[in-house]
């Protein structure tokens, strides 16, 4: 057994860049395939082959795919990057070019005419028999193009980039003349779903016309033909809290590519999800973006590795008659106990993609008949962390689980170090956990992207033990906030999802601020008095710092876009907020100038001298310094470096300086919490075994403890002997405790958990 774990102008730069007939073919060149370990698991008849496989590194390499489709007149496949280019391969030759331009969606209409978004832009077109590439239409943040079976054209608008008139919609788009109108409403399927839906990822259509959309969040949802929405094998894994998964369809399939956890699954009209294949080597290593297509023979993949599969039928036959062939029937039994105690754990809850479950009993054992096949498991119980595991049921033979769930600590700390849970979902008002905040009168602010929320929760001045939570706010798109900043006067800031940021001041009770987000117009959020808390309209803010002058800086990321005072736009910048006046801080570059450090810059934390810390989508964490300028830290890929950094790597400083990073490893094998040695050349591990790869952290008690958001916990770890954590990690008191283990992170000789020295 494997085990895994309507046409309208949007300002002069837009239309200046739409207008011109635009194409640059690169050098056009055949690779050879290169040998590469086939260790992709695969349900019984199928066979998975990497096709193409030249890194990034090349012109005509593969970065991050973001969508992909089969040219329906000569059989090419189209891959599309964003912010670098379309490639165009032979399948069968391997020959390839490149199109000089980035987009994150395309498609193909039956005469071979494709459109694509450009950038975060526009809806281009590249017309065949003139061969020009020429602007269509004026819609932004291009996530999905697809064709009905009777041709009309549809088009997936994200929120991501320039504000659009119809925001997280599809568009039914005219191909004579380039007028759209809305056919989906996530406002309707958030209500009727109960769930936050924000930032819309991809879009798919079945042979019967249905639309299939999904989200940054990982759901996938399906528009029945009466016009209701039904979720459909919800994606939990995550690369830098992102899960950005592609759909395609065939013969009455769609195929489900999600790259965060390595699988590919396939849902027929009964709405059951089949797993297909799984590997490490399908796993994102900085972003969950991937590209899946399909003719029904041949199914494409690729994702953050740089690889291109191919998969097909061992006899040749098309996919549907090897994936919905009955393969009998066999059992699944085991026993579930507690990490670091080993009792069994009773009524946790083992359930299967085809949505089958059952309950342990009260020693720990369960045991499930199933179709045999390919299965992922989700083992969950309240208040622990739920564990994900990939598993083969072969027909007539019992197939075993044993495993433990964690109650929500790390599975490793350094020597002279404990943990404790703080706060939790059950008991505490919060869920998905992004970010933590400490104000300064010692309370901490958390953010919720999951329950879409800001829980306060109140710690005790002296003994810092946790006396209760509240939330604070809700709605308002936070569904689509990762961050949370206070300032001295007590007023909260967070974005309001990719449109803009709030503030929020503090109020004397413990009410619930109840904010909505203006349907005609995202940038405003109301609270329930009225009153729009909205201060600003950058975009794409997931990182806000306040200088000791109490100026703000917001970290804009790829998202970002020209704003009134700012016409040259906010894309990878920081953005000073002075007094309702914003201006650029820095732009990224290093005192040698040249190019940009920014790439997607994320996550920002100031220190004790007002320097800037922010960390990558590349998971690069760069410096910037009281003039702007811009110095590389750590790099994200670990050249020169013993270790890399996962993407959008978590940082913050202690009260002493000392670094501080959370997220994966440079291979992406574990989630870890780390400091960056005084010298700049070491990782010292404070936890590993995280429960996952991103997230704030506040430190505490001059240094000794820190706080962290860990999903639906937040966790304390605290130093034994008074010191502080860096003072530990520079100097152990023992031998290291830190343990590798596999994906789902089992330990094979668990640790003690000390309890805090002070409570």
């Amino acid at each position: 057994m494997e085990i895994l774990r309507n046409r309208t102008p949007h300002g002069m730069a837009i239309r200046a860049l739409a207008i011109a007939a635009l194409s640059t073919l690169l050098a056009i060149h055949t690779w050879a395939q290169s040998p590469k370990d086939d260790h992709v698991v695969a349900l019984p008849g199928l066979s998975a082959t990497v096709l193409y496989d030249v890194p990034s590194s090349e012109p005509l390499g593969l970065g991050i795919p973001t969508d992909m489709a089969l040219d329906p007149l000569s059989g090419d496949l189209f891959i599309g990057q964003f912010e670098r280019n379309i490639l165009r391969l032979n399948p069968d030759t391997l020959q390839v070019e490149a199109i000089d331009f980035g987009t994150e969606a395309l498609g193909f209409a039956a005469d071979g005419t494709m459109y694509f978004g450009v950038q975060n832009f526009i809806l281009g077109a590249w017309f065949r028999e003139a061969d020009i590439f020429r602007k269509f239409a004026v819609i932004p943040s291009v996530k999905g193009v697809e064709f009905a079976p009777d041709g009309r054209m549809f088009v997936a608008e994200g929120n991501f980039g320039p504000s659009g008139l119809f925001p997280d919609t599809v568009l039914e788009v005219d191909r004579g003349d380039g007028f759209f109108r809305p056919v989906w409403d996530t406002i309707a399927a958030e209500a009727q779903l109960g769930v936050g839906l924000d930032a819309m990822a991809a879009l798919g259509i079945d042979d019967a016309g249905i639309l299939y959309v999904t989200y940054h969040t990982g759901e996938l949802i399906k528009q029945r033909a009466d016009g209701s929405y039904i979720s459909l094998n919800l994606r939990a894994g995550r690369i830098g809290g992102l899960n950005e998964g592609r759909i395609d369809f065939a013969d009455g399939l769609m195929y489900q590519f999600d790259s965060s956890t390595g699988q590919v699954f396939a849902i027929g009209e009964d709405e059951v999800a089949r797993l297909l294949l799984y590997s490490d080597a399908l796993i994102g290593v900085r972003s969950s973006a991937n590209a899946v297509t399909t003719d029904g023979r041949n199914l494409y993949v690729a994702g953050d590795f740089e690889t291109l599969w191919r998969v097909t039928a061992t006899d040749g036959s098309p996919l549907s008659d090897v994936i919905t062939i009955d393969r009998g029937a066999g059992t699944v039994t085991g026993t579930i106990t507690i990490l670091f105690s080993d009792q069994p754990l009773a009524d946790a809850e083992i359930r299967f993609q085809n949505g089958v479950s059952t309950v342990t009993d009260a020693d720990g054992n369960f045991q499930v008949d199933l179709g045999a096949g390919l299965y992922e498991a989700s083992v969950s119980k309240q208040d622990f962390i739920s564990r994900f595991l990939n598993l083969e049921v072969l027909p007539g033979e019992t197939t075993r689980i044993d495993l433990a769930l964690n109650p929500g600590l790390p599975e490793s700390l350094a020597p002279g170090l404990g943990a404790e849970v703080l706060a939790r979902k059950s008991t505490d008002q919060f869920s998905g956990s992004s970010d933590i905040f400490m104000d300064h009168q010692g309370n901490l602010y958390s953010m919720n992207f999951a329950s879409g929320n800001i829980t306060k929760h109140i710690l005790d001045p002296e003994t810092r033990a946790h006396v209760r939570s509240y939330v604070f706010a809700t709605g308002g798109n936070l569904f689509n906030s990762f961050i949370v900043t206070v300032d001295a006067d007590l007023n909260v800031y967070a974005s309001t999802g990719n449109d803009g940021v709030m503030c929020l001041p503090p109020r004397d009770t413990e009410e619930t601020y109840i904010l909505t987000s203006d349907p005609q117009d995202p940038t405003i959020v109301r609270d329930e008095n009225g009153v729009n808390r909205v201060i600003s309209l950058v975009r794409d803010v997931d990182g806000i710092a306040i200088l000791s002058n109490g100026d703000l800086i917001f970290s804009s990321g790829s998202g970002g876009a020209p704003i009134p005072g700012l016409p040259e736009g906010t894309t990878n910048s920081l953005v000073r907020h002075r007094n309702g006046v914003e201006t650029i801080y820095s732009r990224g570059i290093p005192a040698a100038g040249g190019q940009s450090l920014f790439q997607n810059n994320d996550i920002l934390k100031p220190d004790a001298q007002d320097r800037l810390m922010l960390g990558m989508r590349t998971g690069d964490v760069a410096r910037v310094d009281t003039n702007g300028v811009a110095e590389l830290i750590w790099p994200g890929d670990g050249t020169g470096k013993p270790d890399g950094l996962g993407a959008f790597t978590g940082l913050n400083a202690d009260v002493d300086g000392n670094l501080f990073v959370r997220g994966d490893t440079g291979d992406g094998s574990t989630s870890v919490f780390r400091m960056i040695s005084p010298d700049g050349e070491n990782l010292l591990t404070v936890a590993s075994g995280m429960s996952q790869c991103f997230g704030g952290f506040a430190f505490d008690r001059g240094g000794r403890d820190v706080i962290i958001s860990e999903n639906e916990l937040i966790i304390r770890i605290f130093t034994l002997d008074g010191r502080t954590i860096a003072q530990n990690l520079l100097d152990p008191p023992g031998p290291s405790v830190t343990k590798r283990g596999p994906r789902i992170r089992l330990l094979a000789t668990p640790h003690r958990i000390n309890p805090h020295p002070e409570l």
